[in-house]
């Protein structure tokens, strides 16, 4: 299996944190967190920061999909994974 990395939000069910706003407790990992380790190699959580600019990209991104698919009339799920897989996807 490929080394893997998991990039998170805070969410408390990724990673246990004392105090609101805080540091990670990574002596304390929650179920989640322990069941993702399995298949990652490290879990991280973003900064506040890089985190804000992640939403605004992921925000575009879904935005221009949905303005897509109906410049394209496609209306279907099947319609739509074709237009992910060959047409969106590759050139992200």
């Amino acid at each position: 299996m490929a080394s893997m990395s998991l990039y998170t939000d805070r969410g408390a069910h990724y990673f246990n944190t004392p105090t609101a706003g805080g540091e990670v407790d990574r002596s304390r990992p929650t179920q989640v967190g322990r069941a993702l380790s399995v298949w990652a190699s490290s879990i991280s959580r973003p900064t506040r920061r890089s985190a804000r600019t992640l939403e605004r990209v992921f925000h575009t991104l879904q935005d221009r999909l949905v303005k897509e698919l109906a410049l394209k009339e496609i209306d279907t799920v099947e319609a739509a994974n074709l237009f992910l897989c060959d047409v969106y996807h590759p050139r992200i």
